[in-house]
């Protein structure tokens, strides 16, 4: 499902996914290594064009894996140690996005925000599919055993 879908279906849930996964810029994904074992990377996230996408660089070990298998789970960066902050997580396939009319779009959008921008074929640009979000909040819990736990689909 695209971000905007996931966001028509739940807007509140999807309103703190691009509060919990924007707020620092950079978020950690789960890829699948070519031996089948997990990879975890940092990378930025940008909700552009009602879809959430990154750019990894081309040659990168995580896009050979999203090439390969396309299977991703994004996790949002804790803000503090004992998890206050709940976890936000989206479960999905990242969907190699090849058309260089929108990676030149993507690029100079970088660009404008950051001052610099990747040049198109340098980059491999994704768009989550999503199909699974969980947000983990302890702060509505009276147990830190047992948190909070919002599931879509439920």
């Amino acid at each position: 499902m695209r971000w905007a879908d996931f966001e028509a279906e739940q807007p509140e849930l999807a309103e703190l996914g691009k509060k919990k996964l924007g707020v620092f810029g950079l978020v950690m994904i789960g890829t699948i290594r070519l031996d089948g074992t997990a990879r975890l990377s940092p990378v930025n996230p940008h909700f552009w064009e009602d879809d959430l996408y990154f750019s990894l660089a081309a040659s990168s070990r995580k896009a050979g894996d999203l090439l390969r298998d396309d299977r991703l789970l994004v996790h949002s960066v804790p803000g503090h140690r004992d998890g206050r902050d709940g976890e936000y997580k989206v479960r999905g396939r990242a969907i190699l996005e090849p058309d260089t009319g929108t990676q030149s779009r993507f690029a100079k959008m970088i660009k404008e925000l950051y001052g610099w921008g990747p040049e198109p074929g340098t980059f491999r640009l994704f768009r989550m599919d999503v199909e699974d979000v969980t947000f983990i909040d302890r702060e509505k819990s009276t147990d830190q055993l047992h948190p909070d736990i919002t599931r879509w689909p439920g």
